[in-house]
């Protein structure tokens, strides 16, 4: 919902997203399964091999460090809290049990402020959506489309 009761998670989490950006491909590859090992809970296998592909890739697209830190300014500086109670619209809120970044608060607060809005914590998952939860998201995907007819 925004503001800093929400949006502030683990001082752990935050140094990771504030450190200084990369110089090489190397050094964003590393840094970035790094980042995401911290910000993955540990209830699904970590998927290295895949984000060393996705880390590379994004390098190679180009890497903007102020946008990120403009992107986080503006989360922080957000209160979003009226826009969401004013939403009229199906609302499932999907959020994991174990993100450092944004804590779980976050997402049970954005849920109670959406009108009829559904919650779906998953145990074990941070910041990250690992393939092993795919399965569980798209069958909560699909009910909640279904429900919305």
């Amino acid at each position: 919902p925004g503001g800093r009761r929400y949006s502030v998670g683990h001082p752990r989490a935050l140094s990771g997203l504030l450190r200084k950006p990369a110089q090489t491909k190397e050094e964003h590859v590393e840094g970035f399964v790094s980042l995401f090992r911290m910000l993955s809970g540990d209830g699904f296998p970590f998927p290295e091999a895949h984000l060393r592909d996705v880390a590379a890739r994004c390098w190679a697209r180009g890497i903007h460090p102020r946008g990120a830190a403009r992107q986080f300014a503006a989360i922080l500086a957000s209160d979003r809290r009226q826009a969401l109670r004013a939403l009229r619209v199906p609302t499932l809120v999907v959020h994991g049990t174990e993100d450092p970044l944004l804590p779980e608060r976050a997402g049970r607060a954005t849920a109670k402020l959406v009108p009829g809005a559904r919650y779906l914590p998953v145990d074990g998952m941070g910041h990250h959506m690992p393939e092993a939860t795919w399965p569980l998201l798209v069958g909560a995907i699909v009910s909640h489309t279904h429900a919305s007819r």
